[in-house]
């Protein structure tokens, strides 16, 4: 409740911030890290895009151009939508050259068969089922993951009835390990493949 109130002032504060600033991060596009801090994203996401306690990274290749405009112009929580009088388009540009070229934060090496045993042991599988395929509780997050940066802000700092995992709980090395079991799950087959659920 805290989090998310300071996390709403900070998010309108930044705003505020970017109307005044505008006329300034037009002149900085060419510097990534200026422009991240003239335009408000650093307030949230961190200095370099790499998340922060109140935002996940947004540093990365896995978000494609359209789906980063998106989150931008029509965001979603806590973060404002940043319309294209307050973020030119040139801007978000150039916020999201620095965002794709950016390598992000590694995914680091996970055990699969270990990733399967935590998965079971910590009660994933209670909202997400057994394969990450997702049930009413929870939504499926197998077998294409987010992407490594945003699950561990995730699992980190969920919103709704998830609760948090902290390191003292699950270790990076358990992520990794519950990342790996979740990228090796089979893709499903297509319903209208399965006869008894094709149209």
């Amino acid at each position: 409740m805290i989090r998310s109130a300071y996390c709403n002032w900070l998010a309108a504060a930044a705003a505020q911030f970017i109307v005044v600033a505008l006329a300034n991060a037009q002149t900085v596009v060419d510097d990534s890290l200026a422009l991240l801090a003239a335009s408000g994203c650093a307030a949230c996401h961190g200095p370099a895009g790499l998340g922060t306690a109140l935002a996940p990274p947004i540093v990365g290749p896995a978000l494609s151009e359209e789906e980063f405009r998106a989150g931008v112009r029509n965001a979603r929580g806590s973060m404002p939508s940043y319309s294209v009088e307050v973020l030119s388009d040139g801007v978000l540009d150039a916020l999201y050259a620095y965002s794709s070229a950016h390598e992000g934060i590694g995914v680091p090496v996970g055990r699969v068969a270990r990733g399967a045993e935590v998965y079971e042991r910590v009660g994933c599988y209670s909202c997400h089922s057994n394969q990450g395929q997702g049930i009413m509780h929870g939504p499926r997050i197998a077998p294409n993951p987010i992407r490594w940066g945003r699950f561990v802000w995730y699992i980190r700092h969920p919103s709704g009835q998830m609760p948090p995992y902290s390191p003292d709980v699950l270790s990076d090395q358990d992520l990794a390990d519950i990342y790996a079991f979740l990228r090796r799950r089979v893709q499903p087959q297509p319903v209208e493949s399965i006869p008894l659920l094709a149209p």
